[in-house]
Protein backbone atom coordinates (compact mmCIF):
# COMPACT_ATOMS: atom_id res chain seq x y z
CA UNK A 1 0.00 0.00 0.00
CA UNK A 2 1.31 3.45 -0.90
CA UNK A 3 0.07 6.81 0.29
CA UNK A 4 0.49 10.01 -1.71
CA UNK A 5 0.13 13.18 0.34
CA UNK A 6 1.00 16.84 0.13
CA UNK A 7 1.22 19.33 -2.70
CA UNK A 8 -1.26 20.81 -5.11
CA UNK A 9 -3.30 18.99 -7.76
CA UNK A 10 -0.47 18.99 -10.29
CA UNK A 11 1.94 17.63 -7.70
CA UNK A 12 -0.54 14.90 -6.74
CA UNK A 13 -0.85 13.88 -10.39
CA UNK A 14 2.91 13.65 -10.81
CA UNK A 15 3.39 11.69 -7.58
CA UNK A 16 0.52 9.35 -8.42
CA UNK A 17 1.93 8.75 -11.91
CA UNK A 18 5.34 7.91 -10.43
CA UNK A 19 3.79 5.52 -7.90
CA UNK A 20 1.79 3.71 -10.60
CA UNK A 21 4.79 3.47 -12.91
CA UNK A 22 6.82 1.99 -10.05
CA UNK A 23 4.09 -0.49 -9.13
CA UNK A 24 3.51 -1.62 -12.72
CA UNK A 25 7.11 -2.85 -12.88
CA UNK A 26 6.06 -5.76 -10.67
CA UNK A 27 3.49 -7.00 -13.22
CA UNK A 28 4.25 -9.28 -16.12
CA UNK A 29 4.17 -7.90 -19.67
CA UNK A 30 0.86 -9.70 -20.24
CA UNK A 31 -0.68 -8.02 -17.20
CA UNK A 32 0.76 -4.58 -18.07
CA UNK A 33 -0.96 -4.43 -21.47
CA UNK A 34 -4.33 -4.64 -19.71
CA UNK A 35 -3.77 -1.22 -18.14
CA UNK A 36 -4.87 1.85 -20.06
CA UNK A 37 -2.36 4.68 -20.43
CA UNK A 38 -3.80 7.96 -19.18
CA UNK A 39 -2.65 11.51 -19.75
CA UNK A 40 -1.88 12.84 -16.29
CA UNK A 41 -0.92 16.22 -17.76
CA UNK A 42 -4.60 17.05 -18.32
CA UNK A 43 -6.11 18.69 -15.26
CA UNK A 44 -9.18 16.94 -13.85
CA UNK A 45 -10.32 20.25 -12.45
CA UNK A 46 -10.18 23.08 -15.04
CA UNK A 47 -9.83 25.67 -12.27
CA UNK A 48 -6.45 24.29 -11.23
CA UNK A 49 -4.39 24.76 -14.37
CA UNK A 50 -1.44 27.19 -14.04
CA UNK A 51 -3.12 29.95 -16.06
CA UNK A 52 -6.25 29.90 -13.91
CA UNK A 53 -4.15 29.87 -10.76
CA UNK A 54 -2.22 32.94 -11.95
CA UNK A 55 -5.48 34.67 -12.93
CA UNK A 56 -6.90 34.09 -9.46
CA UNK A 57 -3.84 35.69 -7.84
CA UNK A 58 -4.19 38.71 -10.10
CA UNK A 59 -7.86 39.04 -9.05
CA UNK A 60 -7.31 39.01 -5.28
CA UNK A 61 -7.92 42.75 -4.93
CA UNK A 62 -11.14 42.44 -6.94
CA UNK A 63 -12.28 39.58 -4.69
CA UNK A 64 -11.55 41.79 -1.66
CA UNK A 65 -13.77 44.58 -2.98
CA UNK A 66 -16.75 42.25 -3.40
CA UNK A 67 -16.27 40.08 -0.33
CA UNK A 68 -16.71 40.34 3.40
CA UNK A 69 -13.53 38.30 3.87
CA UNK A 70 -10.17 39.71 4.86
CA UNK A 71 -7.46 39.86 2.21
CA UNK A 72 -5.41 37.25 4.08
CA UNK A 73 -8.39 34.87 4.05
CA UNK A 74 -8.93 35.37 0.32
CA UNK A 75 -5.22 34.82 -0.32
CA UNK A 76 -5.45 31.47 1.49
CA UNK A 77 -8.52 30.48 -0.52
CA UNK A 78 -6.87 31.47 -3.80
CA UNK A 79 -3.66 29.62 -2.90
CA UNK A 80 -5.65 26.47 -2.26
CA UNK A 81 -8.41 26.65 -4.88
CA UNK A 82 -7.28 29.02 -7.66
CA UNK A 83 -10.14 30.46 -9.70
CA UNK A 84 -12.50 27.92 -8.15
CA UNK A 85 -12.80 30.50 -5.37
CA UNK A 86 -15.12 32.41 -7.73
CA UNK A 87 -17.55 29.50 -7.49
CA UNK A 88 -17.52 29.81 -3.71
CA UNK A 89 -18.48 33.46 -4.01
CA UNK A 90 -21.25 32.53 -6.43
CA UNK A 91 -22.75 29.72 -4.30
CA UNK A 92 -22.46 31.34 -0.87
CA UNK A 93 -23.36 34.99 -1.42
CA UNK A 94 -24.87 35.36 2.03
CA UNK A 95 -21.51 34.61 3.63
CA UNK A 96 -18.98 35.83 1.07
CA UNK A 97 -20.41 38.68 -0.98
CA UNK A 98 -21.36 42.19 -0.01
CA UNK A 99 -24.94 43.14 -0.77
CA UNK A 100 -25.10 45.01 -4.05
Amino acid sequence: MTFVAGGKYTTYRLMAEQVVEGAVKYFSIEERVQFKKTDSAIALNPWTDPESYDKAHLNIDQYCRTSLLKKSEIQKLVARFGTEVEEFFHHKPETLLLAT
